[in-house]
């Protein structure tokens, strides 16, 4: 074999390789958003049928946000649920804090549900605060195939 054919060959392994450890990332990342997911008693409680939660974490978006970064606006409208993931959250009403939040809460359900304005601010507190982000549509069409 010439010094190019081994060249391709080896591009290609290493393809095959990257390609290998992405999907990997993925399964192994896919499967800590399902278990993640079951935990939560939310979502627990309204999607009980496997085939509907595998439905849900694959339209779970992720969103990272800084210390102070806000996550949902009081009174702005809201169309997303959002669960948390990891870090702190401050939730705050006309401008007082009210509660933190820690990993497996949800929040945001009440002006999903109810097509309300969201009732409080929720903000990061500290760095590295991570959200799962499920949109209305996605959530209730999840909801409607168990029914």
């Amino acid at each position: 074999a010439t010094h190019l054919e081994v060249t391709r060959q080896q591009r290609e392994e290493k393809r095959e390789d990257i390609s290998k450890k992405s999907a990997e990332a993925m399964r192994v990342r896919y499967e800590q958003r399902h278990r993640f997911l079951s935990r939560v008693p939310f979502i627990s409680e309204l999607v009980k049928d496997e085939q509907s939660r595998l439905q849900l974490v694959m339209a779970l978006a992720p969103a990272c946000f800084d210390h102070d970064d806000a996550i949902i606006q009081q009174g702005d409208v809201g169309n997303e649920l959002y669960i948390l993931e990891h870090g702190v959250v401050t939730v705050r009403q006309n401008g007082a804090e009210i509660c933190d939040l820690y990993p497996g809460t949800t929040f945001g359900e009440l002006a999903l549900f109810f097509d309300l304005p969201r009732v409080a601010s929720v903000v990061a507190k500290g760095d590295d605060c991570s959200v799962l982000v499920l949109r209305r549509e996605q959530l209730f069409s999840a909801i409607d195939e168990e029914t």
